[in-house]
């Protein structure tokens, strides 16, 4: 026999749904909960009208098919992506600008440090943001010292929100 409870809460902006169902022994089997806030759904719309122009940059294909998919449906950007630092170089001094750049630090043929110190001695101003997944405190601290942003795998959606609104076609530190 298995136990199910199903709640919806609605708190002024935000709603919450629920689902928990447990085994006969009346341990939590599993759980689900599902929050939704007009806030966050504002945001993603005022996301949407500044219809970013991004260049991504992974050598992961898995996680750059993904997180463009991403920024393509749910935030409306128009994103090009890279798979290395040099394609990357390529694709910024061409004809098109990007307002954002989202980089992963640790690729093949350049890392991300390297391509972003080329990149800005190029002219490229866009804002750049590298990404890492592993927490390691040296590329805080290369970051920091390129004016640029670091954010940890996976991506803190919160974090990629905030950027996206305030990208804006300019690099952190000018």
């Amino acid at each position: 026999m298995v136990n199910a409870a199903l709640s919806l809460q609605v708190l002024g902006a935000d709603c919450a749904l629920n689902f928990s169902f447990a085994d006969n022994t009346g341990r939590m089997a599993a759980a689900v909960s599902l929050r939704a806030s007009r806030a966050a759904g504002n945001l993603i719309d005022k996301i949407k009208e500044k219809r970013r122009r991004i260049l991504l940059v992974d050598d992961e294909i898995g996680f750059r098919i993904s997180l463009r998919k991403k920024l393509e449906r749910i935030y409306g950007a128009s994103v090009e992506d890279a798979e290395g630092g040099r394609d990357a170089l390529e694709k910024s001094s061409g004809e098109e600008s990007f307002e954002l750049i989202l980089m992963d630090i640790s690729m093949p043929d350049l890392s991300g440090i390297e391509t972003c110190k080329l990149m800005r001695s190029r002219g490229v101003t866009a804002y750049i943001v590298l990404m890492s997944a592993r927490n390691d405190p040296q590329y805080r601290l290369q970051a920091e010292a390129l004016g640029v942003t670091l954010l940890s795998k996976p991506l803190d959606e919160q974090a990629l929100r905030r950027i996206l609104l305030e990208c804006g076609g300019k690099k952190r530190h000018e």
